[in-house]
This record gives structure tokens, C-alpha cells and sequence, in this order.
């Protein structure tokens, strides 16, 4: 073969198919990626607070599971400091009521199994 002249994909090895794919479809992603202009921006946020809620939670609240700290700092960063701020109220008003919910649901379930005979 010489270089230069393209050979169809039957006659290329397996190999060098499964690259040109990948190569393909990174290039498609990379291209998604660059479509919106806060995409790099977000990005950044997202990464800066799951990093900082790591550390907060790991050395200075020496909590015991802090890998959720990062899970919860993405949920809430969005495009605007207006919108994350908004769902992260509606996120702690949302676990609050969750929490309260269990504790409730669980004293209760507590009374009735102590009267079961």
C-alpha cells in the first residue's frame, strides 16, 4: 500500500477500524463539548466546588462519608449563581422534609412494633 491512498474499510485491519471509530467518535464528542459556551465554564464550577466539598467535609468536618459531599456540590452548581442558589435551597428544603419524614415514620413504626405481641 502506499501512502496517502485510502483504502476501504473492508480491506483494513480490525484493529485499525475499532481506532478510526473511537477517533470518530471523540471528535464528535469533542465537538458537542465545544457547542455551548458556558459548557467549559460549568465545567470548571462543577469541578472547583466537588473538590472544595471534599476537603471540607473530609478535614475540616472529618465526616465519615464524605464522598457524598462532591456528589451533592455537582447536583447543585449550575449555570448561574441565581439558578444554583435556587436549587440548592430547594435541595436542603428537600432533605429536610425527607429527614423529618423518616424520623416521624420511623418512631411511629417503633411504637407499633413494641405493641405487637
Amino acid at each position: 500500500m502506499s501512502e496517502g491512498i485510502a483504502t476501504p474499510t473492508a480491506a483494513r485491519r480490525p484493529g485499525v477500524v475499532v481506532v478510526d471509530r473511537v477517533r470518530e467518535r471523540g471528535r464528535a464528542l469533542l465537538d458537542r463539548a465545544r457547542t455551548g459556551p458556558d459548557t467549559w465554564h460549568l465545567l470548571l464550577k462543577c469541578t472547583l466546588a466537588a473538590s472544595l466539598s471534599w476537603w471540607i467535609a473530609a478535614e475540616v468536618l472529618s465526616a465519615s462519608a464524605a464522598s457524598f459531599a462532591p456528589f451533592s456540590a455537582v447536583l447543585l452548581v449550575y449555570a448561574t449563581v441565581a439558578r444554583s442558589v435556587y436549587h440548592s435551597i430547594r435541595y436542603v428544603g428537600a432533605m429536610v422534609a425527607g429527614i423529618v419524614l423518616a424520623g416521624g415514620l420511623t418512631s411511629v413504626l417503633v411504637r407499633v412494633s413494641r405493641r405487637s405481641p
